[in-house]
Formats: C-alpha cells, structure tokens, sequence
C-alpha cells in the first residue's frame, strides 16, 4: 500500500494515534459526566432520606400512640438501598 513511502505509513500511523487520544478524551468525558450524574442522584437520594427521617421524627412526636415501625424500617431499607446502589455505581 505505502510502498516505499515510510512518510506515508508514518503520517498515517500518527493521524490513527491522534484520532485514538481523541476517542479516549470523549469517552473520559463521558465516564466524567456519568460519574457527575450518579454523585447528583446519590446525594439528592440521601437528602430525602434525611428528610424523611425528620418528618417521621416529627410525626412521632406529635402521634405519641402511633406505631411507627413499619415506616421506620421501610426507611431504613431505603437509606441501606440507596448505599447499595451508590456502592455498586462507585460514587
């Protein structure tokens, strides 16, 4: 194909390599972008898990008489689902 045309060969060889640091840099920007997105959902999730600890704590308190214990560990399901999927996401 090039010959005996080394120049050919070797100006071909650096447009491969140049396209392939390019593809690497996109894909990293991708990998980067996902990684931003998982550490958003992450900590949104663990807000509102927060969130709703306190509102049950409240509730608690004004329902005394109340037996909480199926939404406290429905809640403490979710708190141990969302470390599990951040876990296993590598946020």
């Amino acid at each position: 194909m090039f010959g005996r045309n080394p120049r050919a060969a070797l100006a071909l060889l650096t447009s491969i390599q140049q396209e392939l640091i390019i593809m690497s840099q996109t894909n990293q920007q991708h990998a980067d972008a996902i990684a931003a997105q998982l550490t958003t959902i992450d900590a949104t999730l663990k807000t509102g898990v927060a969130a709703i600890t306190a509102e049950i704590a409240t509730l608690k308190a004004a329902n005394p008489a109340v037996d909480f214990t199926a939404v406290d560990t429905a809640v403490a399901n979710l708190g141990t689902d969302v470390a599990a999927a951040t876990a296993a996401a590598g946020a």
